[in-house]
């Protein structure tokens, strides 16, 4: 009987949770409507954690941290309500956002791929460079006679050197060129234009 008491005061608690969902989202909406963002995705993102089954729950999340700037949160929560409202009248709105984040993405992943490829190649220049000098005059480096060991050994050491330097120039360089024109390619974006009263989109040109 006690076993049957606690799981009654368990579904009783459970369903008073779900029933504070209009509440936590009716307190998001008057957040965005205050233009206090963070604290409107703060109120959504209680209203998630009672009840995870609602897709209007993932389209004001992914509003907001579009607003935000964290699309990459945005892009995730933003596919969910796509999946599982896929008639909602909000999907051009969501797919707008969903455009406005894969642009931003990759001007991040851009932004990554240059400094990575930059580095990369100031790394493998100089192993090149001195691999090649290294292995194309030994003499240089060594005092001795023909038959010193140092003779012997700077060709193979040069070559060690060299190889890898030049994979690693020849690689940062193409990572650092990508990069360059992903970034280039996002310089014109269709970005979402978002009020509480709606959406909408404009073009927008990025520097």
């Amino acid at each position: 009987m006690r076993a049957v008491w606690i799981l009654l005061l368990i579904a009783s608690t459970a369903h008073a949770q779900r029933g504070d969902w209009p509440s936590f989202m009716a307190l998001g909406e008057e957040r965005v409507a205050a233009g206090e963002w963070l604290r409107a995705r703060n109120a959504f993102d209680r209203a998630r954690r009672l009840d995870s089954s609602q897709p209007s729950t993932y389209f004001e999340l992914g509003r907001a941290d579009a607003k935000l700037g964290r699309c990459e949160a945005a892009l995730h929560e933003l596919k969910r309500f796509r999946r599982d409202a896929p008639d909602d009248p909000r999907m051009p709105e969501a797919a707008a956002l969903l455009e406005f984040c894969r642009q931003v993405d990759d001007r991040r992943i851009g932004r990554n791929n240059l400094v990575g490829g930059v580095v990369t190649a100031l790394i493998g220049v100089p192993l090149l460079i001195g691999g090649a000098i290294l292995a194309s005059r030994p003499e240089q480096q060594c005092n001795g006679s023909e038959d010193d060991p140092c003779l012997k050994l700077n060709l193979p050491v040069g070559l060690v050197l060299a190889v890898p330097g030049a994979i690693m120039t020849a690689a940062g360089l193409s990572l650092a060129i990508s990069g360059g024109f992903k970034i280039r390619e996002s310089r014109v974006s269709i970005a979402p234009s978002i009020s509480a009263n709606g959406g909408g989109l404009r073009v927008g040109v990025s520097f």
